[in-house]
């Protein structure tokens, strides 16, 4: 999103001997660092591509908890490698792609290049959908960037700040209910939405917050993850909110 500005190694031949008994063979050393319900990294990459494949085929419902797998199993797999995901990630933005000596540490715990690579292409798809996602709540792309252009000239240093938190939060929920926030602004301020998509209008807001302590207080309710309705009407809300 816009801010405001914004495989395992193979087992040895037995050698040749006569009459060599017959033992239980030894269990494989776990890799340190490879979390419990995995005893290999094997079945790390295994439960990764399975997951790609349930990527593909989710409904709406259950889209946020394969996400939620996807990275899960992501930072399972850099610290199998000894590596921070936070660390990556900075690593990705900053050079737009992983060095050797990070694909070699990979490698060294059984993670191919080809696997992380196909991670990465996943992550930045999912990304992409996301921001699509998000952006269409206020009319697509050409509106977002009407509502970030007026936010760089309106809003406080303090306020482009707590906004680009939220919008890099990395959750879903308050990405969309920062940019309702900031789509509220931009109407009170304007008196008119950023271009909405096909003429649509936006639903009529309900009596607004008075307070950023109200709306803190809201999103803390339980019901905000897991009540659809009650999360659609704190968004409303926010919407005729003038804070």
């Amino acid at each position: 999103m816009d801010t405001i500005e914004i495989t395992s190694e193979e087992t040895a031949s037995e050698k040749p001997g006569a009459e060599a008994p017959v033992t239980e063979t030894a269990p494989s050393e776990k890799p340190a660092g490879l979390p419990e319900k995995f005893e290999s990294v094997d079945e790390l990459v295994k439960s990764y591509q399975e997951l790609e494949k349930k990527l593909g085929t989710t409904s709406p419902e259950e889209t946020p908890k394969t996400e939620k797998e996807s990275l899960e199993i992501g930072e399972q797999a850099a610290n199998t490698a000894g590596l921070d995901m936070d660390a990556l990630v900075q690593e990705y933005q900053t050079d737009g792609q992983l060095s050797d000596t990070t694909y070699e540490k990979f490698e060294k715990v059984g993670i191919t290049k080809e696997y992380v690579d196909t991670y990465i292409a996943g992550q930045e798809a999912l990304q992409q959908r996301q921001s699509s996602e998000i952006k269409s709540t206020v009319g697509g792309d050409e509106a977002y960037s009407k509502l970030v252009t007026w936010a760089s000239d309106n809003l406080n240093a303090a306020e482009q700040e707590a906004y680009n938190n939220a919008v890099n939060s990395g959750d879903m929920e308050t990405v969309k209910l920062a940019v309702s926030g900031l789509q509220a602004r931009y109407v009170s301020n304007t008196g008119s939405e950023p271009n909405l998509l096909d003429g649509k209008t936006s639903t009529p807001a309900s009596p607004g917050y008075d307070s950023w302590a109200q709306v803190t207080a809201a999103m803390a309710d339980p019901r905000y993850e897991k009540d659809s309705a009650y999360r659609n009407e704190v968004q409303n809300k926010l919407k005729g909110s003038n804070l």
